[in-house]
């Protein structure tokens, strides 16, 4: 594509890639590629299609139904747990609770103290979190429960 039609024609699907900054994943700011690599979203995750089929055909092996989730409705359950408790010790709740658009992230701050530096600490106790959007964030799934959350209270209550 032409330079001088880089601002006429907009990008229809845009990625990690089309970013100026495609590895700061901290930073969310929108700041398109000064050249046609702009229009490059990223690379499709096939192994992923793959395994999500796969699982999607496990569970319906299992007699799970695609509108009823037990799986989900647990990964809601210990997300929902986890805000609470995080709120009951002083955290603040970066992610939505709004009814309906929950999910199984939570991304949660705690005053005076770097995000960075919490998730090394977290990590050191074999607490797999990440920094993303300025806070800490835990991504629950099926498999985490109770024994998880308590592990990672512990841990920011220390801290």
């Amino acid at each position: 594509i032409r330079r001088e039609m880089l601002d006429v024609i907009r990008p229809v699907h845009v990625g990690w890639n089309s970013v100026q900054r495609p590895y700061d994943f901290d930073r969310i700011e929108f700041a398109l590629k000064h050249s046609a690599a702009r229009y490059e979203g990223g690379a499709a995750n096939m192994a992923g299609q793959i395994a999500l089929g796969t699982s999607l055909g496990l569970l319906r092996e299992l007699g799970v139904s695609p509108t009823e989730s037990p799986v989900g409705d647990e990964v809601l359950r210990i997300a929902a747990w986890t805000r609470d408790e995080l709120r009951r010790i002083g955290a603040t709740i970066v992610s939505t609770d709004v009814e309906g658009h929950q999910s199984g992230i939570v991304t949660f701050t705690l005053p005076g103290k770097d995000p960075k530096e919490l998730r090394e600490q977290l990590l050191a106790a074999d607490v797999v979190v990440s920094c993303r959007g300025g806070g800490v964030r835990i991504s629950a799934h099926g498999y985490n429960d109770e024994a998880d959350v308590e592990r990672l209270i512990g841990v920011v209550q220390r801290a």
